[in-house]
């Protein structure tokens, strides 16, 4: 057998033990779930010292990726998305009152097909909360999640929970 013919066959096993792989790779024009973007959080009271008993604000400031919004706290019908919503992890605080908004952008979402209030760039969340009157003296930091679902306008992630945290000084 000539040089040339071992040469061509070596190169057709190659490219024909390759070929299932390059059928199974995925390409990035292929892809169909972007990676979700991040949301930044950042969680303060408005005042960062507290009695046992008082009433507390906590303030919830987030900032999106450009092109991505979440949904309101207000629940907008049937077919709309989930609100978004914070729950509390820190047996020591009672909310006081609904949760507060900036005020939401109302956008066509293409993604669902419907008129919808949403946050994009950034928003500001406030809830009144009250601080237990058994508390003792000392740190008494609030954990929480906040429950939200990112979209663009064209797909929606899947509902997302990101947790945040920020510090209270308790006086007697």
């Amino acid at each position: 057998m000539k040089r040339w013919h071992i040469k061509a066959w070596v190169l057709l096993g190659i490219f024909w033990w390759s070929v299932p792989s390059l059928a199974m790779a995925q390409l990035p024009w292929d892809s169909v779930s972007p990676q979700v973007p991040e949301l930044r959080l950042y969680a303060e009271f408005e005042k960062p010292i507290a009695s046992p008993g008082e009433t507390v604000t906590l303030i919830l400031r987030g900032f999106l990726e450009w092109g991505w919004h979440i949904y309101s706290v207000v629940p907008q019908g049937e077919e709309a998305p989930q609100p978004t919503a914070i729950t509390y992890d820190t047996p020591t605080y009672e909310v006081i009152d609904g949760l507060e908004e900036s005020k939401p952008q109302v956008i066509q979402d293409e993604a669902l097909g419907l008129t919808l209030a949403v946050h994009q760039n950034e928003f500001v969340f406030r809830q009144k909360l009250k601080l237990s009157s058994e508390v003792p003296a000392g740190p008494q930091d609030l954990f929480g999640t906040l429950h939200y679902q990112i979209c663009d306008n064209n797909i929606c992630a899947p509902l997302q929970h990101q947790t945040f945290f920020t510090p209270l000084t308790v006086e007697p």
